[in-house]
């Protein structure tokens, strides 16, 4: 359990039934892909191409590269790497 005020890290889990003679962490463009932290009431952000997430600002150069996670979402063909962030507001 965190301590006062922490918040969980989310977690990525890919949300498909194992197949025999394909390893576990093997995702394709199919796969959905779920995020979810401990922290009650947070909003969740994530990135593909490896770098960190921000909640403030989201666009570079006019380009999106952190996104708000509304739900499972598929990843587009390619090497990718997602890291994401859990941000909760401070009551």
């Amino acid at each position: 359990m965190p301590s006062a005020g922490a918040v969980c890290p989310p977690q990525i889990t890919p949300l498909r039934k194992h197949i025999p003679g394909i390893v576990k962490s093997k995702v394709d463009t199919t796969t959905l892909i779920e995020l979810v932290s401990d922290t009650p009431d947070c909003k969740l952000y994530f990135t593909s191409d490896g770098s960190k997430p921000s909640a403030f600002q989201r666009k570079i150069g006019g380009k999106e590269v952190t996104f708000k996670y509304v739900g499972p979402f598929t990843l587009r063909s390619g090497k990718r790497t997602l890291k994401a962030i859990a941000v909760s507001r401070c009551v």
